[in-house]
Formats: structure tokens, C-alpha cells, sequence
């Protein structure tokens, strides 16, 4: 897609309505204070300010933009809030603005591929005009109507049968994976060594063609989110 293609995709969003924003911070002034300003943009803003409840939220609420601050709770559990929104098929393709005032921390772990899954960097404190630049960019890379309509194409869904050229232990270790368990923690689960784990890992990689843990896990929930969608149309007509 050209870059004329998403500009008139973006200017015919906005022409129809501002899109709708879930700001993740539990930091209570400063969130009311981005909505508000956000809200006084046209946009339609929702404000979230425990962490363990923010993935339902984007679930639930599908906005077109989080943002989402890296320091939540007593610790930084933005990022464990960020790897549940994009390892969710549900949610991976709703775009995401980092916020944190730990600016070395934040640097340190954004790293060049995050722009192409949708995930955008700001430090704070910033001025607010920065803060709706950062918007206004993300939306127009990722436009909801594209998004949306990504969900269904065929051609990002993997097929079932990639996964079923896994020997049965191997889907085994594809599962864990998935649910972020680590090479110890799927050892001990299924009573093997680390390396042995680690074989597993390494082929399950090669058949799948993946380049890293997220992608075996994506592709796992995928199916999985499939088969559930199936069993339940199964059940659905055994009942009519």
C-alpha cells in the first residue's frame, strides 16, 4: 500500500469521526489531563488506571490507539500489559504509544522493529502538541479501517496445517510458549531438561519459519482462537 493509499485512508477516518483512545496510566492527574486534552481534540477517550485490568479493556472497548505508560503498579508492568496486547490476535493490531519518564530504561528497550508492530515511543514530561503529532502518526500508519479489516484477510492467518507439521511435543512446547512460560519453566511443566526444551524451541522455529518466541506464540493463539471459534459454530448448529 502507497503512502497516498494511507493518507486517504486516514483523512476519510477523520472525515467520519476521531477515533477512540484508551489512555493506560495510573497516574490519575496526568490521565484525566491527556484525556481531557485529547477529548477537547474530538477524540473519544477512555481512561484506565489499574494495569491488571487493561488488557480486558482493549479487549472489550477495541479503541484505535492505547497509550500506555511502562511504569504501572509498583513496578514496570506497562510491558507486561504490552506483550499481552500484542500476543493477543484480538488486540496485536491496535497501535500503541509508550510513555515514561524512565527515559534510559524506555530507550533501552525500544529497539527499531517496534514501529513495525505498531508501537511508538514517548518520554516524558512532553508538550502536548507532541502528544497529538505522536497520535495523529500512529492512526495514520495504522488506520482502524485497515486494521479492522486485517483481522479477516487470509492471507496473515496461518494455516492449521503449519502447526499440525509439529510432532506432539512439539505443540506442547508451542502452547507454554504462548501462555510466556520460559525454557526452565516448560522443562519442569513437562519433565525434560533445558536442553532438551531448547532442541524443541530451536525446530519448532525452523518448520514454523518464525524468527522469534512472539511469533510461535502469535501463531499459536491464532489457532487456538480458530478452533474455539469452530467448536462453538459446531455446537451452535447441534443445538438448533
Amino acid at each position: 500500500m502507497s503512502a497516498d493509499d494511507l493518507d486517504e485512508d486516514w483523512a476519510m477516518m477523520k472525515r467520519q469521526s476521531r477515533a477512540r483512545i484508551a489512555v493506560v496510566d495510573d497516574n490519575v492527574v496526568l490521565a484525566r489531563l491527556a484525556g481531557t486534552l485529547l477529548a477537547e481534540e474530538g477524540f473519544e477517550v477512555l481512561v484506565c488506571s489499574n494495569w491488571l485490568e487493561a488488557h480486558a479493556l482493549v479487549v472489550v472497548e477495541e479503541p484505535d490507539l492505547v497509550l500506555l505508560d511502562v511504569t504501572l503498579g509498583d513496578g514496570d508492568y506497562g510491558w507486561q500489559v504490552l506483550d499481552h496486547l500484542k500476543l493477543d490476535p484480538s488486540t496485536r493490531r491496535t497501535p500503541v504509544i509508550l510513555w515514561s519518564g524512565e527515559h534510559e530504561a524506555l530507550h533501552a528497550r525500544a529497539y527499531a522493529p517496534f514501529a513495525e508492530h505498531g508501537i511508538f515511543v514517548m518520554t516524558k514530561p512532553f508538550e502536548f502538541d507532541a502528544l497529538l503529532a505522536t497520535v495523529e502518526d500512529a492512526l495514520r500508519q495504522y488506520p482502524p479501517l485497515l486494521r479492522l479489516a486485517a483481522r479477516t484477510r487470509s492471507d496473515d492467518v496461518v494455516a492449521d496445517g503449519d502447526l499440525k507439521r509439529l510432532t506432539d511435543r512439539e505443540q506442547e512446547v508451542a502452547r507454554l510458549i504462548a501462555r510466556g512460560y520460559s525454557n526452565r519453566q516448560i522443562a519442569d511443566a513437562l519433565v525434560l531438561t533445558t536442553g532438551t526444551v531448547a532442541n524443541h524451541v530451536a525446530r519448532i522455529l525452523e518448520k514454523l519459519e518464525c524468527s522469534s518466541r512472539v511469533q510461535i506464540a502469535t501463531r499459536t493463539l491464532d489457532r487456538e482462537s480458530r478452533l474455539r471459534a469452530a467448536n462453538q459454530e459446531d455446537s451452535g448448529r447441534l443445538l438448533a
